[in-house]
């Protein structure tokens, strides 16, 4: 809380670690109701409220935009979108658009994560790009996936509904689409109608 000048209610735990990163709410001037616990934990944030961060570099870049929750290290790291909810090691780690809900290791990551989509949801380690999936700039996505990141199930809100299935072992994996009565599988690795 080194810049803050009327922003009340907040809460900084977390020091300065030598190098790049900045102690917990450092640039904080006006922004209220904030707990950031962890070595960098919201430590851009200069105008955001009602934001928590819990982890090493949580919620780093969020400045300006409030109702945010990051619990893991690098979770939010690079987001200033609100209403954001990451929780696991580097979920959402790159993500830049909001009301995402990212929960899992590694989930919604950088490299091939999750980055303008809005309103998603994944549980799992979904990158946010794997096996012919990519939501990295959809919106109002489900995903359920493995502890490998392997997508098991993904819904879409346009009333269309698609579920991607498949065997660990041999990491093929079809997709099931439903629409009616009528039911469609194809097998996304070769784009290619099964039934």
């Amino acid at each position: 809380l080194f810049s803050n000048t009327s922003g009340g209610a907040n809460v900084a735990m977390g020091g300065y670690d030598g190098g790049s990163i900045s102690s917990a709410l450092r640039a904080n001037t006006t922004g209220s109701n904030n707990t950031g616990i962890g070595v960098g934990a919201l430590s851009n944030n200069t105008t955001g409220s009602q934001n928590t961060a819990l982890g090493w570099r949580a919620g780093r870049g969020t400045t300006t935009s409030g109702n945010n929750t990051a619990i893991g290290a690098l979770t939010l790291d690079q987001n200033n979108a609100g209403e954001n909810t990451a929780v696991g090691y580097y979920a959402a780690q790159a993500a830049s658009g909001g009301q995402n809900v990212v929960m899992g290791v590694g989930a919604g990551q950088s490299g091939s994560s999750m980055t303008s989509g809005s309103k998603n949801t994944i549980l799992g380690s979904f990158s946010g790009n794997a096996y012919n999936v990519d939501i990295r700039s959809a919106s109002n996505r489900i995903v359920l996936s493995d502890g490998d990141g392997n997508p098991v199930e993904v819904s879409i809100s346009n009333g269309l509904e698609t579920r991607q299935t498949g065997a660990q072992s041999t990491r093929q994996y079809g997709l099931y689409q439903q629409r009616g009565t009528s039911e469609t599988t194809f097998n996304l690795l070769t784009a290619s109608k099964v039934s």
